[in-house]
């Protein structure tokens, strides 16, 4: 198994073998019990009487002397009350008032007490002597009767000769003893987790919606005396206490701000006074100075307009950023994307705070976070009130700083619940054990042996041994721990250390460990506090990070035996993080029209390049070197035994073949090849943990000294030579109603350059207001409306023109025009009717009789039975009638003539035959009047 070149034994169907030999173990257990026994009932009887005789002696012995200590008593007394007597008759004889009969009386009685002393002397001598009589020998001893011994030692047995025999036959097994394959598979898989530790890049992952995956490199130095640190557990404890935001609109509001405020600050240099006629004043900028306009020298217009387009440039991709920020929700909801995890869960949190909450029914408290999120929409309120204007009053540098928009999101702080706050969570500890593999063989032999004997007066002897052998040979490959960590899906995590197999303190030296943690999308920096501590190896270790705070932690009379240190915080920052790419390109340089099959090299600038950053050519990568200039320091490849070559030699070789060198973080330099035929600017991205950049489209660098460009539109090809710079793609017309009076349009392509750009719109030239330079691919331009067939969009540039032309969408043009119909006039019954049907380029419905000649006014148009097809109704048509159509909708006018069909010959005139004469009628005449009949 390989991993960025670092190799890993690959485990075979062998070593995976559940059922396979691990290991010895061969057991002997030899054990012996003997018992003898014998009884003798004549030396039972005599053992009796020398008993007896013995226990007489013994009483009376013990009655003599208890006698002769009483009388001992009463002797000594009379001596004390003789000697009390005589000292008497001594002071008598000094003594003038004692009589004789007095002192004959007291000689009487000193006599007599020495007589009954006598006598208790007397009869101490008797028991004496009867006492001596006692201490006389028996004239016999007890005997006991004797029990044969049992054998010393086991015998020897089959299975002992057996395994002499076959010694080397059964130890075969514990020659090569190994793990089982449950270990061996945790082991390599451990390892590679070590290989994935020192190679970061490869944990560029995400975990869920709004989170992301960050890698820690921990180092912990330990220091041990001989002696005091034996037998003692080093530890170490890290907890995360927060971490820092910033609300994306909020940042993007501020960066707002901030390109406003050094606009004004660029508006206020006395020099561009007579420019900057849009100033919006602060109290503490300088007083304004008018150039002076007699400085031959001076010509800070076109410089002015250049800071100026920058300055639009980036207030637009701040606009766009904000727009993309406020409609992101909208985007995910379309898409019916997740929500950010960070928010689930503190929805969850606040939702069992309130009071009467499924866990606790605590009032739920204003906290510092709920102030400081106030006071961040205050700010974002504020700032879309201010930069929502055209020129916005940028004057409270103070207030709307960046560093003003950071929030600390405070993990220990305690909530209304005793859900605690994981949204920063340790996912992995590495290394999790560090252990060494020991083959431990043991040859145990217990041995027991009892041998016991007893003899009774009454003629009963006896003996008793026992004797128990166990043998036990074992030999196993097993792993012993001398460090571990701890604290896997927590805040608090660490490591404990101890010595290593062998030994009895820990070695010192650093170690060097791995945490991979989980932290919300927007955060920018972790805030840690670490511990470190120390104990006897048979004593607990601290319960938790603030147990290690605790008192009987760090009392000094405890030093010698244990403690820990006081805290130590740490802020660290996450390359990326908060939503924001950490680096930015600025200036790109290269040799121009390089041939196919030569090498380019192209230096990159900018700022914060990541020592892990890559460089692609269209989309092949280049590989990672280190002294790209100096052969001797680049790496070697040696292939097949032959001599060394630099790694970036490329003979051979028909793609895209080089390398790169990160210089430092504001520089990256790498040259390439491509195939042979290739002309033009190849794709190269930058890819870096967290983002990743594509050259080609980045506005506003600085190309080979030329500012304000892009590469793909603007930079010279990097192989082969690049058609004419200034060129027009495409136009498109943004109004083309009547009503709207003149008409814009967006006219897009490359090489446009703001100074240098003549524009012209059917030959007239477009100025000012009228020509609004967006970049160097885009122009807004504002023109006169007209009615001719074509517009020409015409840029001039030093020698270069560009020209494209487009149907006028304002122009109106009559495609052609049938008669459909003729119906001749009749006198006094109805006028000539001519009935034509057109096809034109506007809708009929928003057309119109301009002016007609050769028919009257009353002629009429109406629509067809299509969108083109209009019909037109002439009344008394001449031969020849001309028509102007009108566009109402863009007011086009149009004209046709059409011609009216001939009229048919009128028929002959018949003479019109006479009537027949008929015969007078009489005539009747009636007063007054006379008819005829």
């Amino acid at each position: 198994m390989a991993n960025l070149e670092l190799q890993a034994k690959t485990l075979t169907a062998a070593d995976l073998d559940p059922n396979a030999t691990n290991g010895t173990r061969i057991q002997l257990l030899r054990q012996l019990f003997g018992v003898d026994v014998q009884f003798d009932q004549g030396i039972g009887f005599e053992n009796r009487r020398l008993v007896e005789n013995q226990r007489f002696n013994d009483n009376r012995r013990r009655e003599l002397l208890t006698r002769r200590d009483k009388l001992q008593d009463d002797s000594l007394a009379l001596t004390r009350d003789i000697n009390s007597l005589t000292i008497e008759r001594e002071r008598m004889n000094t003594d003038t008032s004692a009589t004789a009969e007095q002192k004959t009386l007291k000689d009487k009685e000193i006599q007599a007490k020495k007589d009954e002393q006598a006598v208790v002397k007397e009869q101490i001598t008797q028991q004496n002597d009867e006492l001596k009589t006692l201490q006389a020998e028996p004239s016999g001893t007890p005997t006991s009767p004797t029990a044969s011994a049992s054998p010393a030692t086991l015998p020897t047995s089959a299975l002992e000769k057996l395994i002499e025999k076959n010694a080397d036959k059964l130890l075969d097994a514990a020659k090569d003893p190994k793990l089982n394959a449950t270990t061996m598979l945790d082991n390599t898989i451990q390892l590679q987790y070590e290989i994935i530790a020192k190679q970061l890049t490869l944990l560029r992952d995400e975990v869920g919606p709004g989170e992301r995956l960050v890698f820690l490199e921990l180092p912990q130095s330990i220091y041990t005396t001989p002696g005091s640190a034996d037998e003692k557990m080093a530890q170490s404890w890290w907890h995360v206490n927060g971490y820092t935001r910033t609300d994306p609109l909020l940042h993007l509001l501020l960066e707002f701000y901030d390109v406003e405020q050094r606009w004004h600050d660029i508006q206020a240099v006395p020099a561009f006074s007579t420019f900057a006629t849009d100033l919006q004043p602060c109290p503490t900028d300088s007083t304004q100075r008018t150039a002076d306009k007699n400085d031959p020298y001076l010509n800070l217009k076109e410089l002015y307009d250049a800071l100026k387009a920058e300055h639009e440039i980036a207030r637009r991709r701040i606009i766009e950023q904000i727009f993309r920020e406020a409609n992101a929700n909208f985007d995910r909801v379309e898409q019916n994307g997740a929500r950010d995890t960070t928010e689930t869960i503190e929805a969850v949190r606040k939702r069992f705070a309130l009071a009467g909450g499924l866990f606790s029914s605590r009032p739920q408290q204003r906290t510092i976070e709920d102030n400081e999120h106030e006071r961040v929409q205050n700010m974002k309120r504020d700032l879309l009130e201010i930069l929502s204007k055209e020129h916005p009053k940028v004057c409270d540098r103070q207030r709307f700083s960046l560093d003003q928009g950071l929030e600390l999101i405070r993990l220990d702080q305690q909530p209304a619940t005793d859900i605690e706050r994981r949204t920063v969570r340790t996912v992995d500890i590495i290394p999790r054990q560090s252990s060494l593999n020991v083959n431990d063989i043991q040859d145990t032999v217990k041995q027991t042996g009892i041998l016991a004997g007893f003899k009774f007066l009454f003629g009963l002897a006896g003996t008793v041994n026992f004797q128990r052998q166990r043998e036990q040979f074992e030999q196993f490959l097993h792993q012993e721990l001398y460090a571990s960590g701890f604290g896997k899906g927590d805040r608090d995590f660490g490591w404990t250390f101890g010595a290593l197999p062998g030994t009895k303190r820990v070695a010192p030296g650093v170690r060097t460990t791995y945490a991979a943690l989980i932290v919300p999308d927007d955060a920018e920096s972790i805030v840690m506090s670490a511990r470190g501590c120390y104990f006897p190896r048979k004593n607990y270790q601290p319960l938790d990070f603030n147990d290690t705070r605790n008192g009987d932690w760090t009392k000094p009379d405890r030093f010698k035996d244990s403690n820990c240190s006081d805290d130590e915080n740490y802020i660290l920052t996450i390359p990326g993080g908060g939503n924001t790419s950490d680096f930015w390109i600025t200036n790109i340089d290269y040799q121009e029209g390089q041939n196919a099959g030569d090498f380019q090299t192209v230096s990159v600038r900018g700022n914060n390049f990541s020592s892990q950053m890559g460089v692609l050519i269209n989309g092949v990568p280049l590989l990672p070197t280190v002294g790209l200039a100096h052969p001797y320091l680049m790496p070697k490849s040696t292939t097949n035994g032959a001599a060394p070559a630099v790694a970036s030699d490329c003979t051979n070789v028909q793609g895209i073949c080089g390398r790169f060198e990160r210089i430092d973080p504001q520089q990256v330099v790498f040259s390439f090849r491509m195939p042979d035929g290739f002309k033009g600017i190849p794709t190269i991205t930058l890819v870096a943990p967290g983002k990743s950049v594509d050259l080609n489209s980045i506005p506003n660098v600085r190309i080979n000294r030329t500012s304000n460009v892009t590469l793909k539109d603007d930079g010279a090809f990097m192989f082969g030579k690049r058609p004419p710079r200034v060129a027009i793609t495409d136009v498109q017309l943004l109004n083309t109603d009547v009503s709207s009076g003149d008409v814009e349009a967006l006219v897009e392509g490359r090489g446009f350059n703001q100074a240098w750009d003549r524009v012209y719109v059917n030959d007239v030239e477009v100025k000012g207001a009228n020509r609004d330079f967006k970049s160097a691919g885009l122009y807004k331009l504002t023109f006169p409306r007209s009615s001719v067939d074509t517009l020409e969009f015409k840029i001039v540039q030093a020698n270069e023109v560009a020209t494209k032309f487009l149907p006028n969408p304002g122009s109106m043009e009559i495609i052609s025009s049938t008669v459909i119909s003729y119906d001749p006039p009749v006198p006094k019954k109805s006028p000539g009717i001519m009935t034509v049907k057109l096809q034109v380029s506007s809708p009929s419905q928003r057309l119109s009789i301009y002016t007609i000649q050769g028919a009257t006014n009353t002629s009429t148009l109406m629509p067809g039975a299509s969108s083109g097809e209009a019909i037109l109704r002439l009344i008394n048509p001449e031969p020849t009638v001309v028509v102007s159509i009108k566009d109402n909708g863009t007011g086009g006018i149009a004209s046709v003539a059409v011609q009216r069909p001939k009229e048919p010959p009128k028929p002959a005139e018949q003479p019109t035959p006479k009537p027949k004469e008929e015969p007078p009628k009489p005539k009747t005449c009636l007063v007054p009047v006379c008819t005829a009949n």
